[in-house]
């Protein structure tokens, strides 16, 4: 994907993975480029997130104050439609999320399913 994601992307064709990797904490709007992803990704598609953990131990990436906690992130992710299907800690004082866009059983709403 190109284009700044905080502000709108471009169409692209269809993804099996898009990876944001430690760049929501640099955001001014994380929420924004989370949803930004949502409105351009398949129900197929998974999105990886992964940041640095501010309960690290702060001896690499930005400091502790300037990192989102897993909580938020996942809150974030929610609320613009997405499911978590795995998370965890990772190396290297990171966590991870791996989403997809949730699945609606109610048929009326297929129109929002891209």
């Amino acid at each position: 994907m190109d284009g700044d994601a905080e502000e709108s992307l471009e169409e692209v064709e269809p993804v099996e993975i898009v990876m944001i990797t430690d760049i929501l904490h640099h955001t001014d709007s994380p929420g924004d480029v989370l949803q930004n992803v949502f409105d351009h990704v398949l129900h197929t598609t998974r999105v990886l997130v992964a940041e640095f953990d501010p309960v690290g131990e702060g001896i690499m990436g930005p400091p502790l104050e300037n990192r989102m906690p897993m909580e938020d992130v996942k809150s974030l992710a929610q609320k613009v439609g997405f499911e978590i299907i795995a998370e965890g800690k990772q190396e290297f004082e990171h966590y991870y999320l791996l989403l997809k866009k949730q699945t609606f059983l109610d048929n009326s709403m297929s129109k929002f399913i891209k």
